[in-house]
């Protein structure tokens, strides 16, 4: 196949790879009435904010779930998608961490690196921080070359 045809069926294959019928958790925060809400408050306010270029207004999942940590702490995650190490199961739940590890396999991105540089500046003096660790750190570019070179026989017959 020739390059561009050869992308155009890799649509089709990221969201077979990525899509919502395979992720484990609500990344975009649609399915709870509190989520919707805040969607249809950021999409209000998103004029507001004075924010110039509209990649910079993705917020990564672990953003989230590093503000659940923050305010709520171990017990606001959900133990079947996040294992903690340590202590008691009666102590784990409303136990807020001092070292979190972060470990995204497959890749991370740099949006989430930001987002673990913003949360320890945030939560220092808290005496907070968080360590993020990848296999890869991935741009569009290297995202689509490894889905792309981990599924040919897909795509010649997609």
């Amino acid at each position: 196949l020739d390059s561009t045809r050869k992308k155009i069926k890799a649509i089709a294959l990221l969201r077979k790879i990525s899509g919502v019928a395979v992720r484990g958790s609500d990344i975009f925060n649609k399915r709870t009435v509190m989520g919707a809400a805040k969607g249809i408050v950021r999409r209000q306010m998103e004029g507001v904010k004075g924010v110039s270029n509209v990649l910079t207004r993705y917020e990564p999942l672990l953003a989230s779930r590093l503000a659940a940590l923050k305010m709520g702490g171990i017990g606001a995650l959900r133990e079947s998608e996040f294992k903690v190490l340590g202590g008691s199961a009666s102590n784990r739940a409303s136990a807020r961490p001092q070292q979190i590890v972060v470990f995204i396999v497959g890749g991370a991105t740099y949006a989430e690196a930001r987002c673990i540089a913003e949360f320890n500046r945030d939560n220092a003096t808290r005496g907070m921080r968080a360590v993020l660790g990848c296999n890869v750190m991935h741009t569009t570019a290297s995202y689509l070359e490894d889905i792309l070179r981990s599924s040919p026989q897909e795509l010649e017959t997609s």
